[in-house]
């Protein structure tokens, strides 16, 4: 113990007395780079068996290392100044025992080790990353990230991390389209803010773009200024403020006539009162850097500024690949996770909730904890490992601590991972396998598909949409399975996002109907199933029965008609609108959702009000 703490002692000067240097730091988005990694002693010299590991930013080399194959993605080579010594790759892993990371992701760790001859003050070794012409492109994310070094000096074996911790960063490319966002519902003489941005072709901020907008609107009369100027300063993009007079529905549009590009806002629905509760927006699954199979970092950020999303958890795995020695979130990880959920949530503006992902297998399957807490309070949230409590059911019967309370959202709930395996995480539904407090929603689609129905066929199924030959599971483990065996499941979508891009486009957003924009709110609203889910457009939806808004449960007076309203606003024009109803029947095992009402032709907009004539005994819509 004596010796190895020596041996740590002399591997800690060597931290302060080597000097890191990388090229490049910065790169665009996709581009294809080569990276240089130079470490250099200063004072001290390193022993023969003595070398580095680097552990590069997880996501900027994204195949796996290899030194056998120059000109072959994911190569790596070293090199030294010096004129007598000689390093070599000597290891590439996945986990490095010899090393206690901060954190294990996913992220491969080199090493390099000193041969023949020690290297002496001033000498270096290089190592580089990548083929000449570059191959290995950059993520499509623009962020920032760290590069993790240890040495040994002794070639005792003994590693120690590098105080310094080099960043890289990928930046977005020139921006190829305008996006503009705007409220969902505001009240008429309200001032409200639109945003138009540029985005690059990735969906990153492009930061560079200047230009002159034309701005008009549809809808009831707006005050609006009818030219803005964007400039070098204005970070890619700029706000709007914008009055309707009166009730109705409107959209803003912005026109760079010199690059031929128009954005068109969301829809915006303009009442004469203060509407009990609003519209709001926003993605309740994505991932960072944290999951192991995540990448980037400024998740919150992007979701405010970019996405302009009204809330925002951040749900990274609780557990990983183990038996790969990936873990999930550690200790650490979660304490700075739900400080930065408190330090982003601006009641009014920009809504946090603290999360996690708990992955079990089947007969579980995978969910999303989603909490509400004060700021004050947020310390409290536990971290509930899948891989401790192993099925989401176990959860059920878990004391909160006082303040605490959360909701368990089932996801990509009928996906095989893999159709030659048949293998996946279903989740399964009805009795015993539900609870009525805490799993009160489902997440009806993301990126992978959709999650309704059990139909391979359909354009948005896991089948279909055709990422990594995925399949569709043919069980109970669906959303109107879901609902025929009882659970009374409200609806969102999110986009289960792997690079810290919440709420990017055509993946998923969850809408909710609050009170209040607050957490609070928020968390009353999604409690309370007043929630709709879309892939990714804001339209605007209101589905009542008797009065009662989504995701109530009505008990009707003997003969009392199934009165129905409904308002639907798009994004563009719709192609149809289907209301399906339950009553109880079956085909191929699962339950038979018949369309009462086919709509087509209806333009961009539609309101109706009609009764349901064939209702009886009990149904779902």
């Amino acid at each position: 113990t004596e010796n190895r703490a020596a041996l740590l002692r002399e591997s800690q000067l060597l931290s302060a007395d080597a000097r890191v240097l990388v090229t490049p730091i910065t790169v665009g988005v996709r581009e294809p780079v080569t990276w240089e990694l130079k470490f250099e002693l200063r004072e001290l010299q390193m022993s023969v068996g003595g070398g580095i590991k680097v552990r590069f930013a997880k996501g900027f080399f994204p195949h796996a290392p290899q030194s056998a194959e120059p000109g072959a993605p994911g190569y790596v080579s070293a090199t030294t100044s010096s004129s007598s010594a000689r390093v070599a790759v000597t290891q590439v892993s996945q986990t490095d025992a010899a090393v206690a990371w901060d954190m294990d992701r996913n992220a491969y760790v080199v090493t390099v080790l000193v041969l023949d001859a020690p290297l002496e003050m001033g000498e270096s070794i290089t190592l580089t990353y990548g083929s000449d012409p570059p191959i290995d492109a950059e993520p499509a994310a623009a962020y920032s990230d760290q590069i993790f070094i240890a040495c040994d000096r002794l070639g005792q074996g003994v590693y120690t991390e590098l105080r310094q911790r080099p960043r890289v960063k990928s930046v977005s490319r020139s921006a190829s389209h305008l996006a503009g966002y705007m409220p969902s519902t505001a009240v008429g003489g309200e001032p409200v803010t639109a945003t138009i941005m540029a985005m690059d072709r990735f969906e990153n901020l492009a930061v560079d773009y200047t230009g002159t907008l034309q701005i008009s609107s549809t809808g009831p009369e707006a005050t609006i200024p009818g030219v803005v100027e964007v400039g070098e300063g204005d970070g890619g993009g700029t706000s709007i403020e914008a009055t309707f007079s009166q009730p109705g529905v409107a959209t803003i549009t912005a026109v760079d006539a010199r690059a031929g590009w128009t954005a068109v806002t969301n829809p915006i629905w303009i009442t004469e009162q203060p509407p009990e509760s609003r519209i709001y927006w926003g993605d309740l699954h994505s991932h960072t850097n944290v999951s192991y199979d995540g990448i980037g970092t400024g998740s919150f950020d992007y979701a405010r500024d970019v996405a302009r999303l009204d809330f925002y958890a951040v749900t990274d795995h609780t557990s990983g690949q183990e038996r790969f020695g990936h873990g999930g979130i550690n200790p650490d990880e979660w304490t700075r996770q739900k400080r930065l959920t408190a330090a982003y949530n601006e009641e009014g503006r920009f809504v946090t909730l603290p999360g996690y992902e708990f992955s079990a297998n089947f007969p579980s399957g995978h969910h999303n904890l989603i909490f509400n807490v004060s700021d004050a309070d947020i310390d409290k949230v536990p971290l509930l490992r899948d891989d401790r409590y192993r099925q989401v059911q176990n959860l059920w019967v878990q004391r909160m601590p006082e303040g605490v309370e959360f909701i368990a959202i089932p996801h990509h709930t009928g996906l095989i991972w893999d159709r030659d395996v048949g293998t996946g995480s279903w989740v399964t539904f009805g009795e015993g396998w539900g609870h009525e407090d805490r799993r009160r929603l489902i997440e009806i689609y993301s990126h992978h598909g959709q999650s309704e129905a059990y139909d391979p066929q359909r354009p948005l199924s896991y089948s279909q949409l055709g990422q990594w030959n995925r399949g569709d599971a043919d069980g109970p483990h669906y959303a109107q399975d879901a609902w025929a065996l009882g659970e009374m499941l409200g609806v969102i979508s999110s986009t289960d996002n792997h690079s810290s891009q919440p709420g990017s486009n055509q993946r998923g957003l969850a809408a909710v109907y609050a009170r209040e924009l607050s957490r609070d709110g928020i968390f009353e609203g999604l409690k309370h199933r007043q929630t709709y889910g879309t892939t990714g457009q804001r339209i605007l939806l209101d589905f009542r029965i008797n009065g009662a808004p989504m995701g109530s449960q009505i008990t009707l007076e003997s003969g009392q008609s199934v009165a129905i309203d409904l308002f639907i606003h798009g994004t563009d024009t719709l192609e149809y609108v289907e209301l399906l109803r339950w009553a109880g029947g079956y085909a191929n095992g699962h339950p038979t959702f018949l369309p009462i009402q086919r709509l087509e032709n209806v333009g961009q907009s539609l309101q109706t009000a009609f009764v349901d004539a064939g209702f009886s005994g009990q149904a779902v819509y």
